[in-house]
């Protein structure tokens, strides 16, 4: 049974949400480092920086939990190739400090996973654990469910993004931002425009969010972002996830569309255009699309007749970083062979394409 603490409350729909979107992801994550035949990576790092209790007051999982029981089913893998796995979970709430520490005494010490709790400000201790995520021997996923939004600031963000076979999942309240945007401790910590904030659709602020964190990605470094937008009650929060690799993103977007199978990127009708999953023209009687998917379709189309995209590799890329999947650029390239506007081979994006280099993969046009 989980600490108690009078205080606590069950988890919302809301945050029930997120955890489900970190525990897929987490899912996806493991194996690749975990049960790989060939071992690159001896060490393997969760951080989580704002763990909580582990646990709500009705017994539901928490992420350090989830981190826990999900590791112990690679136990063989773990012990069979001499892995060193390290889960470290910080909570800077003393009150829900002490309660971690009883819930992870009470689920107790599993052998082959290093478990390290601390109670310091996430600053300090970021900066204190840095050199293990930028490890070059290391492979890491770090978890930041902050609340508020100040604590992922550039320079957090950026040495991050600039972390070797490191990804990210990071929890922001987007919508204090439109409420808050002229306040000077917001000013200090990030710069948005912000007519940007208090102009847009109230529904998109976590994109609007998601685009200024895109912004801080140098020309120079390929990186990859995909957003998840949250409404809880009247407010909108939202996940960032980010990675170094096609293939984590590729895992994020996959638990993404899970979640949403319309649009791949919220809880709600985040467009506002009512869209039901196989929804019927009543004029034509064709099944239409979201507007979302039907601008990309949209989009793509274009870029591969202009020959702004002329392989697969190059497809497929685009598609993630517009939070698609193979399968939906898939759609478009089986219409254009179709109408002979491509060619009849090499057109399929597969989902294995990230195993081979962009220089090998084949022209579609």
């Amino acid at each position: 049974m989980p600490g108690k603490n009078l205080f606590r409350k069950p988890f919302d729909e809301g945050t029930k949400t997120k955890l489900a979107l970190f525990e897929g992801y987490l899912l996806e994550w493991l194996p690749v480092f975990l049960s790989k035949k060939e071992i690159i990576w001896p060490v393997i790092n969760v951080f989580d920086f704002f763990a909580g209790e582990g646990y709500d007051c009705a017994g539901t999982k928490g992420s350090p939990i989830i981190i826990l029981d999900n590791i112990k089913k690679y136990e063989d893998y773990i012990l069979r190739n001499n892995l060193k796995v390290n889960v470290y979970l910080n909570e800077f709430d003393k009150a829900k400090y002490s309660t971690l520490v009883q819930n992870l005494n009470e689920y107790g010490k599993v052998d082959y996973i290093n478990v390290q709790h601390y109670n310091e400000d996430f600053q300090v201790i970021f900066k204190e654990f840095y050199p293990k995520i930028a490890a070059r021997d290391s492979a890491n996923l770090v978890f930041l469910d902050q609340n508020g939004i100040k604590q992922i600031n550039r320079d957090v963000f950026s040495s991050l993004i600039s972390a070797s076979t490191t990804d990210i999942l990071f929890f922001i309240s987007s919508s204090y931002f439109a409420r808050f945007a002229d306040h000077e401790s917001f000013e200090k910590h990030m710069v948005i425009n912000q007519s940007d904030l208090i102009n847009n659709n109230y529904y998109n602020i976590h994109r609007t969010i998601f685009s200024y964190y895109k912004s801080l990605i140098p020309l120079t470094v390929l990186y990859y972002l995909a957003p998840f937008s949250i409404k809880k009650s009247s407010n909108i929060y939202g996940l960032i996830f980010g990675s170094g690799h096609t293939l984590g993103i590729e895992k994020f977007l996959n638990q993404s569309w899970k979640l949403d199978r319309i649009r791949g990127e919220a809880n709600f009708d985040i467009d506002n255009d009512n869209h039901t999953i196989n929804q019927m023209d009543l004029f034509s009687g064709r099944v239409v699309g979201p507007k979302k998917i039907e601008a990309f379709e949209s989009e793509l189309k274009e870029l591969i007749l202009n020959k702004t995209l002329k392989t697969n590799y190059q497809v497929y890329e685009y598609s993630l970083m517009s939070g698609f999947l193979p399968k939906h650029a898939n759609i478009v390239l089986r219409k254009l062979r179709s109408e002979n506007n491509i060619k009849n081979e090499y057109i399929s994006v597969s989902a294995d394409i990230h195993k081979i280099k962009s220089s090998q993969t084949k022209l579609i046009i």
